[in-house]
């Protein structure tokens, strides 16, 4: 899973705006068939997070409230929990050349 994001974000990371404090939550659908193979199948830009069944309503709630622990906790603290999140890889902020 993590070596195929790591190929989306790095393969689309052209055509995503970058900004300091700026973040965006992509929601990634995966197949795992009867053998544990694994599929992607989607990612959603801006993934609904709607409370539809219980196991959605945990699901969204942990997701919601572990995002705010990476965006707001962590920049502040290195040591910070972020919940269930694992930093899988991490690039600078590409400034672009100014024109003249």
């Amino acid at each position: 899973m993590m070596k195929s994001l790591e190929a989306v974000t790095l393969a689309s990371v052209d055509h995503i705006e970058m900004k300091p404090g700026r973040f965006e939550l992509f929601g990634c659908d995966y197949l795992i068939t009867e053998n544990y193979q694994m599929y992607l199948l989607e990612i959603n830009r801006g993934p609904a997070m709607c409370y539809y069944t219980p196991i959605s309503k945990y699901v969204c709630g942990t997701v919601m409230e572990d995002i705010l622990k990476v965006v707001l906790d962590l920049p502040k603290d290195p040591n910070a929990s972020t919940g269930g999140w694992d930093k899988i890889f991490e690039m600078p902020l590409l400034k672009k050349p100014q024109k003249s």
